[in-house]
């Protein structure tokens, strides 16, 4: 069974799932958000078509501890995936809708300030997933035996963010969004990078 703080995709294993932007298992959701399938036009130049899925591969030693936290503690369902034998493994996981964070130095030490998060003195692998409940998943997380880096606390961007230490040296931030896309773009400080005041 999926814990109910986890957000978004329940696709098990190969089945369908009930997410309608799981472009997997609902092939038509291009055509329901108004994506183009051909190449596009973005500032004048030729794009791509927007990619279908975004997978996040982690190289761990302690295989089977990562899977203990990714698929069992945090609800992550499982499909099927290859290899061969001994210790060629891998298990793939479904975590909901992905987005890409392009995030500058300054702005990735703000984020830590705001969490309450250690500073560290480089590039931080961290992963961050959105959750219905930041409160249970982070307990959740600490009863599996995992480090708590930042206890719940409500950012100015309008969520409820914690982090917690992951296997394999990532730090996982948990966010429960108490806002719509739509509520926050009215907000002060909302804005695409290319129109943001410098």
């Amino acid at each position: 069974m999926i814990p109910p703080f986890i957000a978004g995709h329940t696709a098990i294993l190969a089945g369908a799932c009930d997410s309608p932007l799981c472009r997997r298992c609902q092939p038509s959701v291009d055509v329901e958000l108004g994506l183009e399938s051909a190449d596009s036009v973005q500032g004048g130049a030729m794009t791509l078509p927007q990619p279908r899925q975004l997978r996040l591969i982690i190289e761990t030693d302690d295989f089977d501890e990562a899977v203990r936290f990714y698929r069992d503690v945090l609800g992550m369902p499982e499909q099927p995936a290859f290899a061969t034998t001994g210790d060629d493994r891998v298990s793939n996981l479904h975590a909901g809708v992905a987005t890409i964070e392009l995030a500058t130095t300054a702005h990735s030490r703000a984020v830590d300030a705001m969490e309450n998060a250690p500073a560290t003195d480089g590039p931080t692998l961290r992963i961050a997933l959105e959750v219905a409940d930041t409160e249970k998943a982070v307990a959740l997380s600490e009863e599996s035996g995992r480090e708590v880096l930042a206890r719940p606390t409500e950012t100015p961007f309008r969520t409820i963010n914690a982090r917690v230490q992951g296997p394999a040296g990532w730090q996982v931030t948990f966010f429960q969004e108490l806002e719509t896309l739509e509520q926050r773009q009215g907000r002060a400080g909302f804005e695409t990078d290319d129109r943001r005041a410098r």
